[in-house]
């Protein structure tokens, strides 16, 4: 199996800082960082693997656990978890794989879409390589130390307008 580590923003086209979102969280909510986050009954919740859609924010923090929905916790959290939207002019890094944890980055990989999917082990999401059914993003970049025929490889990413809220 894979070591996935958790998606994340990157950078924001034509600007220097991504804008970070708080809202209410769900009850109950355990996600890692990274998690894709939709909106359930006015709070966050994670979004269900594989490739959710309605697709509000990518998570920064841990969900908090909260017994009850909006339930404020002392700060930083506030019972308001840190997400960055899942706009399309946002460029998230995360891990392209296959849940076997075995695909080799190609050319091809590159201005392809794919879906996502959760890793039931460690609970990060990755781009599953093998979903080209139910996409969510578009791979748009190499990062630096992941070339041509990288297992696991860390690539750039966009999440897809139809994926998200704000289409």
């Amino acid at each position: 199996m894979a070591n996935f580590k958790p998606m994340k923003p990157v950078k924001i086209e034509g600007g220097f800082d991504f804008p970070q979102l708080a809202y209410l969280e769900g009850a109950n909510q355990t996600f890692n960082p990274g998690t894709p986050l939709v909106a359930s009954g006015g709070y966050l919740v994670a979004g269900t693997s594989p490739s959710p859609s309605g697709l509000v924010g990518l998570s920064l923090a841990a969900g908090a656990n909260l017994a009850t929905a909006g339930a404020s916790l002392p700060y930083p959290n506030l019972g308001q978890p840190l997400c960055v939207p899942t706009r399309p002019d946002i460029i998230f890094e995360g891990t392209l794989d296959v849940a076997a944890g075995n695909h080799a980055l190609a050319a091809t990989d590159i201005y392809a879409k794919y879906g996502i999917a959760q890793d039931p082990t460690s609970g990060n999401w990755y781009i599953n390589q093998a979903d080209t059914t139910n996409t969510r993003v578009v791979v748009v970049g190499l990062v630096q130390d992941n070339p041509i025929g990288t297992v696991s490889a860390r690539v750039y990413f966009k999440f897809l307008l139809s994926a998200t809220i704000y289409n």
